[in-house]
């Protein structure tokens, strides 16, 4: 099994030996580190992929408002232990040039829209046409928007799902209600029905998601069958799509 979407760091969240121990306990093989907001330096991620390259692989980020936010990238990718960038939705339109550019490079665009998906959905078409081969990712079902324990605004992701490059991932539900999820129930069967499962991607979002325990709960949800999956559906949102979409070379 993949976690496709975790943190690690030592200003912030937690260091790597944490990351192992959970996913020793939860019987996950490998990782995706994604550089928290606001941290532009990522050598800790690099040297964390570099001592265990067999595990994990990396998402790195720039500052988008620097002048060197394109040298940056380049500096990033050519140390060989990033394989995408993670960008606000914003920057898709406020520099798009920055998030072409990581995907000329090969890299996966992780975008995470903070306000929900909505505004996100022209710049998202702008870039995944102009870049046909691309692989983006949204993380967190693109924050879906609940109020009063009703879904409100994020079906506007469904606009993207005749993109072929374009991937969602099944993380953070911690963000938006209480585990089990309810209010999200009919939102991610239908995502999973419309993306197909072979482009949605388990990730834990921790330690954001909770403690160990929390963690595991989550994975065991997927594992279980929740929303109605079939045995494949778990299999590729649990494994097959992180693995083709990080880890092949």
């Amino acid at each position: 099994m993949i976690d496709a979407y975790t943190h690690c760091g030592l200003s912030k969240y937690l260091p790597v030996e944490d990351v192992l121990a959970t996913m020793e306990k939860s019987g996950v093989s490998n990782a995706v580190l994604c550089q928290h907001l606001g941290e532009y330096d990522n050598q800790y991620l690099a040297r964390v992929v570099e001592l265990y390259p067999e595990k994990f692989t990396a998402v790195c980020l720039v500052d988008p408002e620097s002048p060197e936010a394109r040298a940056d990238l380049r500096k990033w990718n050519s140390s060989g232990y990033f394989r995408g960038l993670r960008v606000l939705s914003t920057t898709l339109s406020s520099n798009q040039s920055l998030c072409l550019e990581a995907l000329d490079l090969g890299m996966n665009l992780m975008v995470y829209a903070p306000d929900g998906i909505s505004d996100a959905v022209t710049p998202l078409l702008n870039i995944t046409r102009q870049q046909s081969k691309s692989r983006i990712i949204i993380s967190h079902l693109g924050n879906p928007i609940l109020t009063n324990g009703h879904l409100t605004g994020g079906q506007e992701i469904f606009q993207l799902a005749s993109e072929p490059g374009i991937l969602v991932q099944l993380s953070g539900l911690s963000m938006f209600c209480d585990y089990p999820y309810t209010p999200l129930t009919k939102f991610i069967q239908e995502t999973i029905r419309q993306f197909t499962a072979a482009r949605i991607l388990w990730g834990s979002n921790s330690p954001v998601c909770g403690n160990e325990c929390a963690y595991i709960q989550d994975l065991n949800m997927i594992l279980s069958r929740a929303w109605k999956l079939d045995p494949m559906q778990v299999e590729w949102i649990t494994a097959r799509t992180a693995k083709e979409t990080w880890f092949d070379t």
